[in-house]
């Protein structure tokens, strides 16, 4: 099973990627969009952890959104790192 999160900057991208991709899900492939600041407590699918976390959000600069990206971010998925877990950085306009 491979669970995709994608975190963006906003909400509306959250929303739209979300849409865009559900018809994708099924019994191998499960995606979900992050915005930033959302919280995302205990994050599963079917009992998976993400597998793939896909950074498309720009740096952070406040203090804020630093402890953000460490609370949240750094434990989307496996405590420590995961040998399955990918880090990707792109940005999207």
């Amino acid at each position: 099973m491979e669970f995709v999160v994608m975190v963006v900057d906003t909400p509306e991208q959250s929303r739209l990627l979300e849409s865009m991709f559900k018809d994708l899900d099924n019994d191998r492939m499960h995606f979900r969009a992050l915005a930033v600041g959302q919280a995302a407590v205990g994050w599963q699918f079917k009992g998976t952890r993400p597998t793939k976390i896909i950074l498309a959000y720009d740096k952070p600069i406040t203090e804020n959104e630093r402890k953000w990206e460490r609370e949240v971010v750094a434990k989307l998925g496996y405590k420590g790192e995961h040998p399955t877990r990918e880090t990707l950085w792109i940005k999207i306009k």
